[in-house]
């Protein structure tokens, strides 16, 4: 008896369940964190002229420890605006206080916050030739008894061809409750015109 199987091809029997080999289960091109991924992908949103990206049923993606998200290249609609980071802890209901932020810019002082939003960037973007570009981490997103904390490293060209980074973190302390939503928008009526943010799964090791 062979000890080896050769195959171009090993497909799952049963639809949505995956392949299982030696107690690891490939579903969907991915290895999941219940086998031992540490780092897996969950979905993406791509910008098309709305004012916002936003993320979902956070709270039942228990199995990671924390979400990890790349901004690529996201360009709004304005000059001189903010990118903003809202959390949930119910549905899409944003919370309105009990925030605080921090960081630091390469080309001015960052000031703390307070209010309804994460604010975490401010550079004079404009049109084709400025944009954003990052990550976002957001640690203990399904804890209940614990505050949630999101860190970001951020930057990207001005309209002058300067370039603007940023570097911080936020809480949330208030509620006790995991986290249900987040979106990520530019300040006022500023749409998003093109860019993506795909989100990906962390599970410590």
């Amino acid at each position: 008896m062979s000890s080896e199987i050769k195959a171009n091809v090993i497909s799952e029997v049963t639809s949505a369940n995956g392949v299982s080999i030696d107690g690891v289960t490939i579903k969907d091109s991915q290895v999941p964190a219940s086998a031992g991924s540490s780092l897996v992908f969950i979905s993406k949103g791509v910008a098309s002229t709305s004012s916002q990206i936003e993320f979902t049923g956070l709270n039942t993606l228990t199995q990671y420890d924390n979400l990890h998200f790349i901004l690529t290249k996201l360009v709004p609609s304005s000059n001189n605006v903010e990118i903003e980071a809202q959390i949930a802890t119910s549905g899409t209901t944003y919370l309105t206080s009990n925030y605080h932020c921090s960081g630091t810019r390469s080309t001015n002082s960052a000031t703390d916050r307070s209010g309804s939003t994460i604010r975490i960037l401010r550079a004079p973007f404009i049109g084709d030739d400025g944009f954003v570009s990052g990550t976002v981490d957001l640690l203990g997103h399904s804890e209940t008894s614990k505050i949630t904390c999101c860190n970001y490293h951020l930057g990207g060209p001005t309209h002058d061809d300067d370039v603007q980074t940023i570097s911080g973190s936020g809480i949330y302390d208030g509620s006790n409750l995991a986290v249900t939503a987040i979106r990520f928008k530019f300040e006022g009526t500023t749409t998003i015109v093109t860019g993506t943010i795909a989100m990906y799964g962390v599970k410590n090791a």
